[in-house]
């Protein structure tokens, strides 16, 4: 979040012009654009027709490539291309090539994609974060008596957000 200041986060608004505190205030994703965004990832989806689906079981059961094993995997690779003596039979040296490609640019997809991913994310957070304060400020603003008269609806349905629990009450009562 470098680009967006501190005064972003708080909760709700401090003002009446909270616009000027709020940094998407003017930023839109029009229907258009977000279809076009859609279009593209699922353009980006029938370019990888063949990635797999696991299961949480699988991915628990299989071996993690991570930092130290990827050093172990360049240096087999290393020793298949000097000695093909030194691979299983079932499995040809190109074979073998092609998958340490396919995984190096599998990464640099997924690297870009977390980034995307991450700035998603954080919008999500953001926008989020400022809808709920305003709602709260709605919220308290239809507390008041006026308000309560002329959308009784609206405030018994905003109230039903906060309301207490019975359930704990009705425990206390049978301690007690």
């Amino acid at each position: 979040m470098n680009s967006i200041n501190d005064s972003a986060l708080v909760s709700a608004p401090a003002g009446r012009n909270s616009d000027a505190t709020y940094p998407f205030a003017q930023v839109t994703l029009p229907d258009a654009e977000t279809a076009s965004a859609i279009s593209t990832i699922n353009s980006l989806l029938t370019q990888l027709p063949n990635l797999p689906a696991l299961t949480p079981l699988d991915r628990k059961r299989m071996s993690k490539l991570g930092l130290k094993s990827r050093g172990f995997v360049d240096l087999a690779i290393e020793a298949a291309r000097k000695d093909q003596g030194v691979l299983p039979r079932s499995i040809e040296l190109q074979t073998l090539l092609d998958q340490d490609q396919f995984l190096k640019n599998l990464s640099l997809i997924e690297t870009h994609l977390s980034d995307m991913t991450t700035k998603v994310e954080d919008s999500l957070m953001l926008v989020g974060n400022w809808l709920y304060g305003i709602s709260r400020s709605i919220y308290s603003t239809m507390q008041t008596p006026a308000a309560r008269t002329l959308m009784p609806e609206q405030q018994k349905a905003l109230k039903q957000r906060f309301a207490r629990s019975t359930k704990k009450k009705t425990q206390q009562a049978t301690v007690a």
